[in-house]
């Protein structure tokens, strides 16, 4: 990230945010462009997709690894901390 221009930079935390909530980006670059908007241009798109990596599960989407690692220790902390509530509870 530290290499990219301000306009790769915050197309790429866009396009995080929308894999965050949706779980993956499209691969395509028209599609990308589009979904971060802000008049971004396919080239901006390809650069940030180069950042993501294909979903193996999704063919055509992209997905962040490390966003997949931060996502499954916040389920796992989630369930915990209901376990934990439902024995406090007892």
């Amino acid at each position: 990230m530290a290499l990219m221009t301000l306009e790769e930079e915050g197309a790429y935390i866009r396009a995080l945010a929308f894999c965050w909530g949706h779980g993956s980006i499209p691969e395509d670059p028209k599609k990308l462009a589009f979904l971060i908007g802000k008049g971004a241009s396919t080239t901006v798109a390809t650069t940030v997709g180069n950042m993501f990596e294909p979903d193996p599960t999704q063919p055509g989407q992209l997905i962040s690894p490390r966003m997949e690692e931060v996502r499954a220790k916040a389920a796992e902390w989630r369930e915990k901390s209901i376990e934990g509530g439902i024995k406090s509870g007892e």
